[in-house]
């Protein structure tokens, strides 16, 4: 398609980069982006969809896959000397507090986020916020599975390691969600 021209035809691409190369050796990129202003919101490459369209994403990137079990070939995404920044209104990432009272041992907590699916991958982590040391009832060993998944939330089981907590006892739950 030559440049200005516009088409509803699928695939559509804003930039579209390639390099066809058999180089041992170095760096290539069919598309680079590189921000060097050193404050205020800055940016390499953005990628934005406004699709509705589950399958729809802002930024493609696409792996090879392995040539055999164990042995990887080219990752789809590289992550080098930095985090991954979860932000705006619907994130895959959260934290949820609850607590476990007295006597109790486990607890089932339902967590919302319209992100959740039944097929989702979903990593959770329990962490006791302190009870009281010095009276023996710091229960702070906690541990969380998800025991199931729905469209919009999952439930999450929290379990004191150490017994039922003598007094009540502070949970956060850490949370990430992945779609397949």
């Amino acid at each position: 398609m030559s440049p200005g021209a516009v088409s509803n035809s699928a695939p559509l691409y804003g930039v579209h980069g390639r390099i066809d190369s058999n180089v041992q050796g170095g760096s290539s990129a069919g598309v680079y982006g590189e921000a060097t202003a050193a404050s205020g919101t800055v940016y390499g490459v953005v990628g934005t969809s406004v699709s509705s369209s589950f399958t729809a994403a802002g930024i493609l990137a696409e792996g090879n896959g392995a040539s055999s079990a164990g042995n990887p070939n080219a990752a789809a995404l590289e992550i080098n000397n930095g985090a991954i920044r979860v932000t705006g209104a619907l994130q895959p990432a959260g934290s949820q507090s609850t607590t476990i009272p007295i006597g109790m041992r486990t607890v089932e907590v339902t967590i919302n986020n319209s992100l959740a699916q039944a097929n989702s991958f979903i990593q959770v982590s329990a962490n006791g916020n302190g009870g009281n040391a010095s009276l023996g009832t710091d229960h702070d060993t906690f541990s969380a599975i998800v025991r199931s998944k729905n469209a919009g939330s999952f439930i999450v089981e929290i379990s004191c390691d150490q017994g039922n907590v003598p007094s009540s006892e502070d949970v956060t739950l850490d949370y990430m969600i992945i779609n397949r």
